[in-house]
């Protein structure tokens, strides 16, 4: 009888964890900090005296210290589970978000601050939330990863980016970033205890069946092994790529539109539309990446920012928010397919280390993207010399695409042994 019961509370359990990740993703790194980068660039850029490419520079450390802590952090969570981790992440990501409103000008307390933000918000982001839900759905993963990976983000990025605009107006750029990071704490704590409290303790560290039929099957490449094979670095490289060119544009978006004649008030509300069609991204992608067998058919979503770049650059202004819209459902695409390819090429069992890695890579290049088109901007004094480069890196990131090769790992109803390791080993 118990059994029986266990069975049917596993589809509702799933979907319980799927939503509750959600929203905890809603008020992550990529919607609270990096969504609303654009807003406070200018005012705290002015207010601390800082050239266009200074405060740019808490992304890169962020990044810098998520991807050199995503594999420890996974690690973690490969070994306790998400609870205690995401608990204490969530609260610590709060208070890191809270205490940039202390900025003083002071470069070495820039870096001290972004660097705490960076680890507190990798330990409480996609790392922890994709493997839990990788753990308890496999039929639907990719639909499952691409809910949490961009409804969640676009839904909360398009909100704090209302949110930011109001408060940096009515308030100022400091109250701002009190208000945000509180509503963290407030909000988001408890529903990591929420999702602590949904699961059974016995599955809070090794997932449902679906991990365990994995785990006993022996399956799964070791970090080590995932960074020798040619899969990894095709990930990464249209993952930093894309990642990278989008983010350093719509860092400097409000910039930009300034530069060209456009209103802060317009800038917003293509911000907006940014993060609204982004929640449409993952989910195609998603659907497309459960149902196909080929995964070089995905590229075709690595096309939608070449499109987008050319409709902002060399389109009228009337075409900024559709320029925006391609660039949002893009880039959500993009980061939405990355922890569904890391679970199809490498397994469950060191998902989370393999992960940590590519997303802080990732997250790497969000952060050195803008840096460098401030640096350009500061060096030419315009940002439309760099802007063709940002082109040429989307182009790049589709070639990269479409040499992906087949899954490792498919489905768990497909059976069968999984293919031998390319570039540890025998080749595909």
């Amino acid at each position: 009888m118990s059994k029986a019961f266990e069975a049917a509370a596993q589809p509702a359990r799933a979907l319980a964890v799927v939503v509750v990740s959600g929203l905890c993703m809603a008020f992550g790194l990529a919607a609270l900090f990096i969504g609303t980068f654009p807003l406070f660039l200018r005012p705290v850029s002015q207010e601390l005296g800082w050239g266009a490419a200074t405060f740019p520079q808490a992304l890169v450390v962020s990044g810098l210290s998520g991807a050199l802590a995503g594999p420890l952090i996974g690690a973690l969570i490969d070994r306790l589970g998400v609870r205690a981790v995401l608990i204490w992440g969530m609260a610590c990501w709060g208070a890191a978000l809270f205490s940039m409103a202390f900025l003083t000008g002071s470069i070495v307390q820039l870096y001290v601050f972004s660097m705490i933000l960076g680890v507190a918000a990798a330990a409480c982001g996609p790392v922890a939330l994709t493997k839990l839900v990788s753990e308890h759905v496999e039929r639907a993963r990719g639909v499952a990863l691409g809910f949490v990976m961009s409804v969640g983000p676009a839904i909360g990025t398009a909100t704090a980016v209302i949110a930011a605009h109001w408060l940096i107006g009515a308030l100022e750029w400091r109250r701002a970033y009190e208000v945000l990071g509180g509503t963290i704490v407030l909000l988001t704590v408890p529903l990591a205890l929420a999702l602590a409290i949904l699961l059974p303790r016995r599955l809070q560290a090794s997932g449902d069946a679906v991990a365990a039929s994995e785990h006993s099957m022996g399956s799964g490449l070791t970090i080590g092994e995932a960074v020798k094979s040619h899969e990894f670095w095709i990930v990464v490289g249209f993952a930093m790529l894309v990642c990278g060119a989008i983010n350093s544009f719509v860092g400097h978006f409000v910039a930009w539109c300034a530069e060209r004649g456009l209103g802060e008030g317009a800038a917003t509300v293509a911000l907006s539309a940014f993060s609204l069609a982004g929640a449409t991204g993952p989910l195609l992608a998603g659907a497309m990446a459960d149902r196909v067998a080929n995964p070089r058919i995905l590229s075709v979503f690595l096309l939608l920012p070449v499109a987008g770049f050319c409709l902002a650059f060399f389109g009228p202004p009337a075409m900024i928010v559709p320029a925006l819209i391609l660039l949002g459902v893009g880039f959500s695409a993009t980061t939405g397919l990355t922890p569904f390819l890391t679970t199809r090429y490498f397994g469950l069992r060191h998902s989370g280390q393999i992960f940590g890695l590519i997303l802080g890579l990732s997250t790497l290049a969000m952060g050195l993207g803008p840096v460098a088109l401030g640096m350009a901007r500061d060096a030419f004094g315009s940002y439309r010399p760099a802007l063709p480069a940002l082109i040429v890196a989307t182009a790049a990131a589709v070639l990269i695409g479409l040499a992906l090769p087949r899954y490792r790992f498919a489905r768990a109803a497909g059976g069968g042994a999984p293919p031998p390791i390319s570039g540890v080993g025998e080749s595909d």
